[in-house]
């Protein structure tokens, strides 16, 4: 059973860096392991991994990964494991994850890890989880709990994007990673689309991996509400998800919802995010790209040229 590797690079080489190093760590020889360069600034220092450069400047993580696994299934790659650049491998994560796979037979399509704060790591961001229809998000398990209260493996329908090794054949059987998303909810809908195709999804629970991500509100989010580009991606990609995946009554519930959140929860983090310097300027900058688009187009498709360029704004 051959593994590639696939992590995912955006601007901090040092940080793509840290984290190959613990893949390399974990690695069997004749593993692969792939740097996708979307920012196409990847210089490393200590680590030489194959580097695969999408040719156009950040399209975002969907395709990005799907970049990557391109590259991986043409070395007959049979376990794709997915990583995000802030996050570090437990050296044992090859191990468990292949004992895995191979106790469960064909029928397992994806394994993830136990997620931990890399700045407290004796607390789980996540383990699984499953998708609300309610909310058209995830709801992890674990989340903000003892990271010894969990152990074993056991079966979930969500695995969380920041590490998930997917069987090669049934990432090629759901067509990859959906590239109608740019930036968040991509793991809500390879994680459906796995399910709603039969495959089942595990926990591995006994090998843990160090996430970047913030405890601030509690939610486990590897974001916050005080970053505006997440802020706005974060609830059309909800919509999104909604029209792609869930019948009319499921989106009407869901915007009823929305509608019900706003109006009890905006009043309440404004003020807390308001006083940030140029926060509503740059707010105000992705309202307004994004109502450039009709409300069907965006719901149908992503105008890439414009999210990108928006992406570049958002981040200087």
């Amino acid at each position: 059973m051959r593994f590639a590797f696939i992590v995912l690079h955006f601007r901090d080489s040092a940080m793509s860096e840290r984290c190959v190093a613990s893949v390399t760590r974990c690695a069997d020889p004749q593993d692969t392991v792939i740097v996708v360069d979307n920012s196409h600034d990847f210089s490393p220092v200590t680590v030489k991994p194959l580097v695969v450069r999408p040719p156009d400047f950040n399209p975002g993580f969907a395709a990005g990964m799907n970049a990557g696994a391109k590259e991986a299934q043409k070395r007959e790659c049979d376990i794709l494991v997915f990583v995000n650049n802030d996050t570090m491998l437990e050296e044992n994560f090859r191990t468990e994850v292949a004992s895995a796979f191979v106790d469960s037979g064909e029928g397992l399509a994806a394994v993830g890890p136990k997620v931990v704060f890399s700045g407290n790591p004796e607390i789980v961001q996540t383990a699984g989880g499953y998708i609300s229809p309610r909310r058209m998000g995830c709801v992890h398990t674990g989340t903000m709990q003892p990271a010894t209260s969990i152990r074993g493996r056991f079966e979930t329908t969500f695995i969380s994007g920041c590490v998930i090794a997917v069987r090669s054949s049934a990432f090629t059987h759901i067509g990859g990673w959906s590239e109608a998303y740019f930036f968040g909810g991509e793991d809500m809908e390879l994680s459906l689309r796995l399910t709603r195709s039969g495959y089942r999804l595990a926990i591995c629970a006994d090998t843990t991996v160090f996430h970047d991500a913030k405890m601030e509100d509690g939610s486990g989010s590897s974001h916050s509400y005080h970053e505006p580009f997440f802020f706005a991606n974060l609830w059309l990609n909800r919509i999104l998800f909604a029209s792609r995946n869930f019948t009319p009554f499921e989106n009407f519930r869901f915007r009823v919802f929305l509608f019900m959140y706003f109006l009890v929860m905006l009043p309440v983090r404004l003020p807390q995010i308001g006083a940030e310097s140029g926060y509503f300027k740059k707010l105000s900058a992705c309202t307004r790209s994004a109502t450039r688009l009709p409300f069907i187009r965006k719901i149908k498709s992503v105008d890439r040229e414009l999210v990108e360029r928006l992406a570049k704004e958002i981040s200087r």
